[in-house]
């Protein structure tokens, strides 16, 4: 996604409250807390913490894999904490944090009151954990230079200097921050890894899949869809939507442990020829079962790595249909894109303020919180 900064607001926090600069109160209802086991499990298509069968209520909060190596929003005066907190006060219980190369190396310089970028994740984490989020980490892009729209696979094209040795140490080291901090409930491999056919994914995939149960084997791996390089079938895909061939290609990763991850998309980021149908968006739901909805069916786990838009005109149509089909489908997980404002194509979960919600989106996501 593209980013642009926005305006700047002031919070303090309060040994009870959150609150923002106009006084209103942004954390009524905070849930109660848990401690992870840290011990994560896929059964018969549920995601496990230990012997608890759990849903991923996520919303993706970016910036660790930017330019600047630092969450976005923290400029504004406000907490890391009181992020977390605002966003476990209305329902989500799990945060996406896409990641850079940079982010993990322990010499690279810190902002915000932060030493380093992996300062701060491992901030992130502690506090995660201590109110009960899950984590995911991302493996967003092969450099921080690359992150916006340069992530077509570790080793080709513009990430021809990532190779896959340096990947998987990367990864490895994710394994131990997830051994570290029992909250870190997976590790997504690599974010929309569009140059890719389906046959050299699924090697890297099984290849990075088998590093990480080396180091911890109780953390899920999370496997995101490639583009078009392979057939996405009838349809063209987004980046990260198309697993068409996974059903006669199926990973080679022990279920226990595997969550298929696809990104889905509708108006706002991209216009696609199945827009424009007249049968718009009844068309849809066919064209989400071809690209990843055909898994769910099969009882496998899907978490929704990605979706979102500024929830405006034919996206809001969109947006409402998806929503719809994972409740449907029982597609119990997801992460929302994004917590930020600043993201060119989508907006945020939050608008650029930086302190207040966007409720319609947030009405929309409560929708799949309720659902049995």
């Amino acid at each position: 996604m593209k980013l642009a900064k926005a305006p700047l607001a002031m919070l303090v926090l309060t040994s009870t409250t959150l609150v923002a600069s106009n006084g209103a109160d942004l954390s009524v209802g905070l849930p109660p807390t848990h401690q992870s086991t840290g011990v994560y499990s896929v059964q018969a298509g549920d995601i496990y913490d230990g012997k608890d069968k759990i849903r991923l209520r996520g919303v993706n909060w970016f910036g660790l894999e930017g330019q600047d190596l630092k969450l976005h929003g923290l400029w504004t005066g406000r907490t890391l904490e009181s992020f977390v907190d605002q966003v476990q006060s209305v329902g989500f219980n799990a945060l996406r944090i896409p990641l850079a190369p940079e982010t993990l190396k322990p010499d690279a310089p810190g902002s915000d009151g932060f030493a380093t970028p992996l300062a701060q994740l491992r901030r992130l984490l502690a506090y995660t954990r201590s109110k009960g989020m899950y984590v995911l980490l991302d493996m967003h892009s092969c450099s921080k230079n690359n992150s916006s729209n340069n992530k077509p696979g570790p080793g080709i094209g513009s990430c021809l200097a990532y190779s896959e040795d340096q990947w998987i140490n990367d990864l490895k080291v994710l394994a131990q921050l997830s051994l570290e901090n029992p909250g870190v409930v997976g590790i997504d491999l690599f974010n929309e890894p569009y140059g890719l056919t389906w046959q050299r994914w699924k090697s890297l995939a099984e290849h990075a899949a088998s590093a990480i149960a080396n180091v911890n084997p109780n953390v899920l791996i999370f496997v995101e869809g490639i583009g078009n390089e392979s057939s996405p079938g009838s349809f063209g895909a987004f980046w990260g939507e198309n697993l068409f061939d996974a059903v006669n290609q199926p990973l080679e990763i022990p279920a226990l442990r595997l969550v298929y991850s696809p990104h889905v998309y509708g108006p706002s980021v991209m216009p696609q020829p199945y827009f424009a149908d007249a049968a718009f968006p009844a068309n849809m739901p066919r064209i989400w079962d071809e690209h990843f909805g055909f898994l769910r069916k099969a009882s496998a786990p899907l978490a929704i790595g990605e979706f979102g838009g500024r929830y405006l005109e034919q996206d809001k149509v969109w947006q409402d249909a998806f929503v719809a089909y994972m409740i449907d489908r029982r597609i119990d997980h997801f992460f929302y894109w994004s917590l930020n404002p600043n993201s060119a194509d989508t907006g945020g979960l939050l608008l650029d303020d930086w302190v207040t919600l966007d409720q319609s989106k947030l009405s929309l996501l409560q929708q799949i919180f309720k659902a049995p």
